[in-house]
């Protein structure tokens, strides 16, 4: 009898939060704004279904791989994604996830003036010809978005998550990480 009680809450609270009849559709089908963070930029995000959505984001950012880095190389990116999203309970909140790419081109000056930054991979086979390097990742994007009611804006906070690669000039590649967080303020359009 206890395991058929444990059984049936877990049943009824995974319900809660993936299955709510109530809240079917996001409240607005377009939104543009601006992404601070790991990509300073502009951000778009249009709902092809009531749970699936295309979002843009463009603009410079850093990758927090590199935060403990002194020289803090710095990108130019544009990241496209397909997220799948639902209201968590809350009438205003829900989370989204998914997955897209990333691609960008690496630039050598930074915010402390350094111009040489990509010296850190002399002794790799690729040596020091990433000084202006482009990359292309698979990623992944999670977060949250908080919809307000009495006003048309939406914040979101996410996290993506990626690996790809990182390319020279003349063509040479290495493995690239990806480790972004971004904070976003969105004017919705319905």
């Amino acid at each position: 009898m206890k395991k058929r009680i444990t059984i049936l809450s877990t049943i009824a609270l995974i319900s809660l939060f993936f299955i709510n009849p109530t809240l079917q559709a996001q409240d607005y089908k377009h939104s543009i704004g601006a992404s601070v963070g790991s990509i300073n930029g502009v951000s778009y995000k249009l709902f092809i279904t009531d749970y699936v959505a295309f979002q843009a984001d463009i603009g410079v950012g850093m990758d927090l791989i590199y935060l403990l880095d002194k020289r803090l190389p710095m990108s130019i990116m544009i990241n496209p994604s397909f997220v799948w999203q639902d209201y968590i309970g809350v009438s205003d909140v829900s989370w989204f996830i998914g997955g897209g790419l990333i691609g960008g081109y690496y630039f050598a000056e930074n915010y402390r003036g350094s111009s040489d930054f990509f010296d850190i991979w002399d002794d790799s086979p690729l040596g020091s010809n990433f000084d202006k390097a482009g990359k292309i990742s698979l990623t992944s994007i999670e977060g949250i978005e908080w919809t307000l009611a009495s006003v048309p804006l939406t914040f979101q906070v996410d996290l993506r998550t990626g690996i790809g690669v990182r390319f020279s000039k003349s063509m040479r590649t290495m493995l690239h990480y990806e480790l972004l967080l971004s904070l976003g303020i969105r004017y919705t359009i319905k």
